[in-house]
């Protein structure tokens, strides 16, 4: 539930499942975007879900851990613009839900400026403010709270490309309604929030821009 929805990507430069196959099964699937030239690769992980009686836990410099920070070095050094990981549960949200992936992914996350972080499982929209750890400031993201270190841009108006990493948490397609939480410690890491309202997010790619836009179909959600 809160899936995420990839209409303007999908079925284009499909690079299939793959990953570690010491546990049976792949724990991911990338792609490029486009196919011939790729400006973008999204790996789509499998966090603290149970596949095939597999849990899979990308805890710290386990094999699905390693795996996913070599891909993201490999993508880099290919010479892809845009890196985007997306999963099912969020790290950081203003719904009052924990961490589920564990501290130690989004902190991997963070340090290798991942362009944007895509999670579903709330039925809300939320968009963070660009993240970034820092050395002496913000050696490891503060969770369960706000560290004003931790954030390197407003996310009000354009971000510049490889200072940091955007969340969001899109999931308007099915049902609506997951409330925000006003009270919620991590709600100051967020830029844009909306309880209800459905719809779906598209992004416009380009050498120097990725550009996101929320569609919405009910309600009145912008962003």
């Amino acid at each position: 539930h809160g899936a995420l929805r990839w209409y303007p990507l999908r079925a284009s430069g499909l690079r299939g499942l793959s990953g570690p196959k010491d546990l049976g099964r792949p724990p991911a699937a990338s792609f490029d975007y486009p196919a011939g030239a790729p400006l973008m690769r999204v790996f789509m992980i499998s966090p603290d879900l149970t596949i095939e009686n597999v849990t899979y836990q990308y805890a710290l410099n386990d094999v699905h851990y390693r795996w996913l920070s070599d891909s993201i070095d490999a993508a880099r050094a290919e010479g892809i613009r845009w890196v985007v990981v997306g999963m099912h549960y969020p790290c950081i949200s203003a719904s009052n839900s924990g961490c589920p992936i564990g501290q130690a992914l989004f902190n991997l996350l963070l340090q290798k400026k991942v362009d944007l972080v895509l999670g579903g499982h709330h039925h809300n929209y939320q968009r963070s403010k660009q993240l970034a750890l820092a050395p002496g400031t913000c050696p490891s993201f503060v969770l369960g709270g706000f560290d004003q270190d931790c954030v390197v841009d407003s996310g009000a108006g354009v971000m510049e490309k490889g200072a940091g990493t955007v969340v969001q948490v899109v999931g308007t397609f099915g049902r609506s309604g997951s409330s925000i939480k006003p009270d919620d410690p991590e709600l100051p890491y967020f830029v844009s929030t909306a309880g209800t309202g459905n719809g779906v997010m598209t992004y416009t790619v380009t050498p120097d821009r990725l550009d996101a836009n929320f569609v919405p179909s009910v309600g009145s959600v912008t962003d």
